[in-house]
This record gives structure tokens, C-alpha cells and sequence, in this order.
């Protein structure tokens, strides 16, 4: 079992989609296949979830799996795939009311899978190219779409039902003029298309399969290569929930074994369209505060000298006119550093629709890939909720002509928050009794305390949003303590703080890099210091600024002191000489070591310890000094 191609799971614009969030990806723990009731192979395939991953409602999954074709076509394979959900006690939960379909822009039903065809098309047999990629909003005109080579493995004098089926969201849009299938129009090709006429677009749905039925003139041979060009209306992104690709199927209507002749398909590039944009705040949500914002984008075209990327930002944020791109202190695969990318200049307008970043490549080229990168800016000066903080990301081609590269996209953004009264991480008494650890790249709990200025509305739960410094991690589905056990047995609390009114339960935790997104119920207090207990991954080392914040409610608090790992920091080597040491004579070399400890090392009898590479040696009765350099 494998998870589908990586665009299957990219945020696309909010312009064409609610609100999207990346969803927790499930984690296949086992795979196993059986027999359904009567058949002699295996046809079912049991995938068992791992127990820290879950399936959300309303929300869409894919994957893929790998299966045997079945050696001939029966009718009822086009009525064979189905998918269950059963829980951990084996309780069914949901089903498909119908077969899988195998084309997106079927309706739901009976007979809309997919079957076996006779003979096979290998690779190079069918292939499809577009003119262009940007999509046909901003065109304006179709793609020419370009079917070559098209080889047959049969001959047929006889007529054949053929249709050609491009991806979900395309739209088949031609004039016969247009449509070339001659032998002399398409190079490389040395038969005419075997049809009598050129094909009508689609005019009802679905728009996007082609077809060729009551349309034969000719013969079809398997020693000559056809091609032909039609055009076709590029969506405005890449399909994600059914397959990005093209299909050709001959003898797709028939229930005859020997009818059903042939079929392949042919992956479709990516639209031309910026997806996965984000942006979010890493320093505070406080109003008329500065910030730095972490930002990352996907680009599907290469941008070059000229071109560039501009970030429409929302009313009352302030960047410098000469702003600078930032790099990520906490780069992970397989986002890309943008500032490294390419010479860049950063200039920042405020036109009357709002402040624009424009980020020009002077120099060199930006490669399509995802990127991260951060920008300093000063948030507004009045708080506002998320709804409406919409930033727009547009890539151009030559900044100056605007010249699209890829279509923009839009992003959700942050709340402005008005003050907390106050936020910390708490300092409890025992490390053990709540499971916190301050060593490097391991998993601990840390208790936090807050208070709030005003109580938060009634009805809906909402989030409460912890970031820690860049690096440290929180589960996907993070673990949360509150109630009696947030400082561990026994249950008393410590510094003043209460437990969350029963009202005000935990409906769930989720977490994403350094952010971690608690949602509440209503019912916490004004004015009343509350704490709860939260599950964190330290990294190796702490990033700068070591603060944490939390916002809940319209209120976000002042970024608090985070907390220094339990490792030495500055750590240096000096040596003496360097000359290896032979059979005959040992080099004898005096090694300086410098460090700053976290932690103090209290008299009565604590150790220090140094360990050498290998090959090395130290006299069992080492002489060594410590000296105090500051």
C-alpha cells in the first residue's frame, strides 16, 4: 500500500476550494489479502491502521495498491470494487452504496468501474502532450492537446467504439477545422486516423471524455503510428481527488471478452498553478507587534531573471520598502530554501488594495519545487478574526509585462489578537512526575499556564493555538493532559493554577511542525489561571527566538521565555599536534575542550566526561584541569 502522488495532497487556492488543511496522513500498519466468499483468489485486501492515526469524517483519502488483472473481462467486474470501514471492535461503519467509479465525472451507480481488455498497450505505444499548461481562465483559449504516437496492438476493418478521456476538469473544446488527423499534419505520424470525420466536443457532461463511436472509415493496423491534434480547456488546477491522467480505451462499451481490445494510459503534467501556499506568523498574532511570518509556496513554473513572485498581503500589515528574504532556521524536505535559490530583491508598495511584496530574480533561476522562506512584518494595529486575512501568492514570468507563470493562488491567514493577561511555561517541581525531559531530540510533556482577559463566546468549540520555537515538533495527533493529572500525581496543582470547568472539555489535538492546535469547548473563566499539559518532540537545537506563544479566543499572549536543552552549547577542540602516532613512538597531544553546560554540576562528587574517537588513547590515569573562561 502506498499514498498517492504528492499532488493528490496539495492545498489549492481558496479561490477554488473551502478552506483546506492538510489532514493527518493515515499509517498503514498491516496489509493482508483473503478470499470473499466462493472465489478461488485472494480479492480482498484488509489494511489495518496504525493506532496513533485516524480516518476524519468529511474528509477524502486515497491510496493505492497493487492487484493482479483478472486473466479475461466479465461483465460484473464493472460492479467488483467496493470499500468498507469497520472499527477496532469490528463494528461496519461505512460502505459505497455502488461500485468504485473508475471516471471522476461518472454519476454514481451500477456498472461505472472498470474492467479487463484483451491485449495490452505497452509503454511508448500512447502518449499525449499540451501546448501550454496555464490554465484556460487566464488563457482565455484551449490547449492544443497532441496524441502521438498512437499505436494499436490489433488490425480491424470492422468499426470500434474508442473514446479518449482526459483528467477530471478538463473541458474538450475544438473546431473541426482544428482537429488534424491526417498523416501529413502530424509529423513522425504514416497512416490517417482511421474516422470518417472529425469528433464534436462534448456538450453535455462530462465535458471531458472524447468520444469516437459511429465514426469508422479506414482500417486499423498495428504496423502503422497514428497521431492527431485536438484542444482542450485546461482547469484551474490539478485534479486531486481522481487519477491525472489521460486514457484511451478501444471496445470500452462492449460486454464481448473479444471486443474489449485494448486500452493505456498517460500521465498529465501538472497545471500551472501555485499550490500549497501558506503563511503564518512565528513571533506573535498581537496587534501592532512586530513579526516574522513563515511562508511556503509551490510553483510549477521556472521563474527566471525578470520574473519573479509578488505576495498580496490583507489591509494594515507593514513590511519595509526594502525588505529582505529571510531563510527558514528550520529547513525540512522537501521544501527549498528561496533566498538560496537565486539573486533576489525584495521591495515592498502599499497600492490602495493593500501591501504587495515583490520578490524579483535578478539573477540566476528559481527552479519549480516548494519553498519556505520568512518575512518581517508589523501586524496591523486592531485586532480581527482569520476570516477575511486571505494573502494572495502570484508568480510572473517578467514582473514588469505581468506576464503569468502560474495561476495565483490564496491562502488563509492568522487572527489579529488583542493582549492576554498572562502565559508561561510552568516551572513544576518534578521533572518525572509530569514526563518532561530536557535532553535533545526527545519526546516530553511541559505544563503551560494562561489567563484570560474575557471569557470566550459560547457555542461553537474553538482553537487554542500553541507555537513553540521552529524545531520542536508536536504529534499529529497530539496528546493533551487536563483535569487532575496535569502535574502529575498526586493531584494537587501547583502555583495558583485550576483545573478547565468540566464544560470546557477537550475535543481533540492536532499538531503540525511547531504549532499545535488544541480545540475547546466553551467554558473557561476570565481572569482565572488555568494550565494543561502538552506533549512536545525537542529538536537538537533550539532555534532563535527561544519563546513560545498561545492564542485562544481573540487574545494572544506575549511571546514567553522557552527553555534551554540539557546539552553543552559552544563546544570547541583545540589540539596540540596533529601527526598520527606510530608502532614505535605514541604523539603525545594535549586536547582543549571548550563548553557551556545547561545545567550545573553541584559538589560532592560529580563527573565530567570525555569520550576520544577511535584509534585513540588515554592514559589510565588521565591528568586533566577545568578553568572557568567567563
Amino acid at each position: 500500500v502506498e499514498p498517492l502522488p504528492l499532488h493528490h495532497y496539495a492545498l489549492v487556492s481558496l479561490h477554488l476550494a473551502e478552506v483546506t488543511r492538510a489532514t493527518l496522513q493515515p499509517e498503514v500498519a498491516a496489509c493482508s489479502a483473503s478470499r470473499s466468499r466462493g472465489s478461488e483468489l485472494y480479492d480482498i485486501a484488509s489494511m489495518t491502521l496504525s493506532t496513533y492515526t485516524v480516518l476524519k469524517a468529511s474528509t477524502t483519502y486515497g491510496l493505492r495498491i497493487m492487484v493482479f488483472n483478472a486473466l479475461r473481462f466479465n461483465i460484473s467486474q464493472k460492479d467488483g470494487f467496493h470499500i468498507t470501514t469497520r472499527s477496532a471492535e469490528g463494528d461496519a461503519l461505512d460502505g459505497t452504496p455502488s461500485t468504485v467509479r473508475f471516471l471522476a465525472s461518472s454519476g454514481e451507480g451500477p456498472g461505472q468501474s472498470f474492467g479487463a481488455y484483451r491485449l495490452p498497450m505497452p509503454s511508448g505505444t500512447f502518449s499525449v502532450s499540451l501546448g501550454s499548461m496555464l490554465p484556460y481562465s487566464e488563457r482565455g483559449t484551449p490547449s492544443s492537446v497532441v496524441v502521438f504516437p498512437l499505436r494499436v496492438p490489433f488490425d480491424s476493418s470492422q468499426a470500434i467504439d474508442w473514446r479518449l478521456i482526459a483528467p477530471q476538469g478538463y473541458q474538450w473544446d475544438f473546431l473541426a477545422s482544428d482537429f488534424k488527423y491526417r498523416a501529413h499534419d502530424i509529423l513522425g505520424a504514416d497512416a490517417d486516423l482511421p474516422i470518417a470525420r472529425p469528433p464534436t466536443p462534448p456538450a453535455l457532461l462530462p465535458l471531458n471524455i472524447l468520444g469516437f463511436g459511429g465514426n469508422f472509415q479506414g482500417t486499423w493496423r498495428r504496423s502503422r503510428v497514428y497521431g492527431f491534434v485536438a484542444g482542450a480547456r485546461v482547469p484551474d488546477a490539478t485534479p486531486r481527488s481522481s487519477v491525472n491522467a489521460f486514457f484511451v480505451q478501444f471496445g470500452f462499451s462492449s460486454g464481448d471478452v473479444g471486443d474489449r481490445l485494448a486500452a493505456a494510459a498517460y500521465d498529465a503534467p501538472q497545471v500551472r498553478a501555485i499550490v500549497n501556499a501558506i503563511v503564518d506568523y512565528q513571533v506573535t498574532s498581537l496587534a501592532g507587534q512586530l513579526n516574522r511570518l513563515l511562508l511556503q509556496v509551490e510553483t510549477v513554473t521556472n521563474l527566471r531573471a525578470g520574473g519573479g513572485l509578488v505576495l498580496h498581503a490583507p489591509q494594515g500589515f507593514v513590511f519595509k520598502q526594502s525588505c529582505i528574504v529571510l531563510r527558514s532556521p528550520v529547513l525540512e524536505a522537501p521544501y527549498q530554501d528561496l533566498e538560496s535559490a537565486a539573486t533576489l530583491t525584495c521591495t515592498a508598495t502599499v497600492p490602495a488594495d493593500g501591501p504587495r511584496v515583490a520578490i524579483a530574480v535578478v539573477g540566476g533561476e528559481v527552479p519549480a519545487a516548494k519553498y519556505e522562506f520568512m518575512l518581517d512584518v508589523e501586524n496591523p494595529r486592531f485586532a480581527q478574526s482569520a476570516q477575511g486575512m486571505r494573502w494572495s501568492f502570484f508568480s510572473y514570468a517578467n514582473l514588469e509585462l505581468l506576464e503569468l507563470a502560474d495561476l495565483h493562488s490564496v491562502a488563509e491567514g492568522f487572527g489579529i489578537d488583542d493582549p492576554m493577561p498572562f502565559a508561561e511555561l510552568v516551572n513544576v517541581s518534578s521533572y518525572a512526575s509530569i514526563q518532561r525531559d530536557d535532553h535533545p531530540s526527545q519526546r516530553s510533556f511541559v505544563v503551560i499556564g494562561f489567563r484570560l482577559g474575557r471569557a470566550p463566546p459560547a457555542g461553537e468549540p474553538s482553537a487554542l493555538v500553541v507555537k513553540a520555537p521552529l524545531g520542536f515538533r508536536f504529534g499529529a495527533l497530539c496528546q493533551v493532559v487536563v483535569g487532575d493529572d496535569v502535574f502529575g500525581p498526586p493531584s494537587l496543582y501547583e502555583g495558583g493554577y485550576a483545573r478547565f470547568e468540566a464544560g470546557a472539555s477537550l475535543v481533540s489535538c492536532e499538531g503540525s511542525r511547531n504549532t499545535a492546535r488544541l480545540t475547546l469547548r466553551p467554558g473557561l473563566q476570565a481572569s482565572r489561571s488555568y494550565a494543561f499539559r502538552l506533549e512536545v518532540f525537542n529538536p537538537e537545537v533550539v532555534s532563535e527566538p527561544n519563546r513560545w506563544t498561545l492564542s485562544y479566543a481573540g487574545e494572544g499572549a506575549s511571546p514567553f521565555p522557552g527553555y534551554r536543552l540539557w546539552a553543552f552549547s559552544e563546544v570547541a577542540i583545540e589540539a596540540s599536534h596533529a601527526a598520527r602516532s606510530t608502532t614505535a613512538e605514541g604523539t603525545t597531544n594535549t586536547v582543549s575542550v571548550h563548553f557551556r553546560p545547561t545545567n550545573a554540576l553541584l559538589a560532592g562528587g560529580s563527573m565530567l566526561t570525555v569520550t576520544a574517537p577511535f584509534g585513540f588513547r588515554i592514559e589510565a590515569s588521565c591528568a586533566a584541569r577545568v578553568v572557568r573562561l567567563d
